[in-house]
């Protein structure tokens, strides 16, 4: 006979799965945000990050001179504001009344799979992100001013999938966007080609490319430590334009022999009070590097969950291949000062009111609410590197 389910069961079973302190194990393929620490107490509007960029001053060779000299360090405090990302997968009401009959095994199983999915995706954006900046540009525009569109490195079609809508802008931010999107229908992550339905008008060599509804997403390293020196437009409150410490570090090896290049490094970090425990690096780049470092290898263990990740060392420098990590750079990173600071776990199921599953309204579907309240920051921005690298 079949096993009666009650909706009531379905709610307690989904929810017994999908406990937030859980480990997700794709977690696992995102291996910076696997790696960095948390801070799961972003309960308020800001989240206050202070920074000390200079030791008080005024040593001298008397007392008096030392005391008339003395001056207080120069105190700053990143103010960081929240950014919420969601998913809202959908089951089909026809499904949840047959679970309700026959079949409650399996409707689990397929509505698992979807919430999976569903958790995963959110994972993998907060995994692109963690390296980006906030306007959630992937790539730009190599060749193509309509479909195909070859964009910078076929490496940025890592997280771009059939159905994904992109959008474009000749900057940077994504400001003053271009009309109209294009839903991709075929990627060619070898060539590194998109294939689109719709029309994105004007759309020109060098234009900026993002995914519709994701240009306006956290602060990862190419904001904290942007290639090139910060303007004086606050970030998260503050001119970084007043000191070179509020912005990281930036080396432009771009032109140098792959055998330079973490020499030239090493050289910058010296004498840095906070220095980078790893350097992340694409995979692509990360393999011009392995034959002549081949031989040294190490495990670099995450600061929050109980596993660790394979890497290469160069001058006692770990150096790790992270397909979310865009191409063409490497970022140095103290992972004790560079965290996700997230109101609870992230991602997560949002059930506060007690059920996983919501009936929609118009609809003869339900659906589950996923979503991510979070933001990247730093006490330490000066601990921060971001290498430009040679990709021939």
């Amino acid at each position: 006979m079949a096993a009666t389910l009650a909706f009531s069961d379905v709610q307690d079973a989904l929810r017994i799965m999908y406990d937030d302190s859980k480990v997700d194990q794709t977690i696992k393929t995102h291996k910076l945000l696997a790696m960095v620490a948390r801070e799961e107490d972003f309960h308020d509007q800001f989240y206050r990050l202070p920074v000390k960029v200079s030791n008080p001053l005024g040593v001298a060779t008397t007392l008096a001179t030392a005391q008339a000299n003395a001056t207080a360090g120069v105190p700053y405090a990143f103010n960081l504001t929240k950014v919420n990302i969601y998913h809202a997968p959908k089951v089909a009401g026809e499904v949840v009344e047959a679970a309700k009959s026959s079949g409650a095994e399996r409707f689990l199983k397929d509505t698992a799979n979807i919430i999976d999915g569903a958790k995963a995706a959110l994972m993998s954006s907060m995994g692109l992100n963690i390296y980006r900046a906030s306007s959630g540009v992937f790539s730009q525009v190599l060749t193509g001013t309509a479909s195909p569109i070859t964009v910078s490195y076929p490496q940025d079609l890592y997280e771009i999938e059939v159905g994904h809508i992109i959008t474009a802008s000749p900057n940077a931010d994504m400001s003053t966007p271009r009309a109209g999107t294009g839903v991709v229908t075929a990627v060619d992550k070898d060539a590194g080609t998109l294939t689109c339905t719709g029309t994105i008008t004007l759309l020109g060599v060098g234009d900026f490319l993002a995914i519709s509804g994701l240009t306006a997403v956290a602060s990862g390293l190419l904001s904290w430590s942007p290639p090139t020196p910060p303007t004086a437009t606050p970030f998260f409150g503050v001119n970084r334009t007043v000191s070179p410490y509020l912005a990281g570090r930036r080396v432009n090896a771009s032109q140098m022999a792959p055998e330079e290049v973490w020499a030239r490094v090493n050289a910058e970090i010296q004498g840095m009070e906070v220095v980078p425990d790893a350097f992340f690096l694409n995979p692509t780049d990360h393999a011009l590097f392995e034959v002549g470092v081949s031989g040294q290898k190490s495990i670099v263990n995450s600061r929050k969950y109980d596993f660790g990740f394979e890497s290469l060392q160069a001058y006692g420098r770990d150096l790790i291949a992270d397909p979310d990590c865009p191409r063409g750079y490497a970022f140095g990173v103290p992972l004790d000062w560079y965290k996700a600071y997230t109101l609870g776990p992230a991602p997560k199921v949002l059930d506060s009111d007690g059920n996983i599953l919501l009936r929609i309204s118009n609809a003869d579907d339900y659906e589950a609410r996923l979503g991510c309240r979070f933001q990247y920051g730093t006490k330490a921005p000066y601990g921060l590197v971001t290498v430009v690298l040679p990709t021939t």
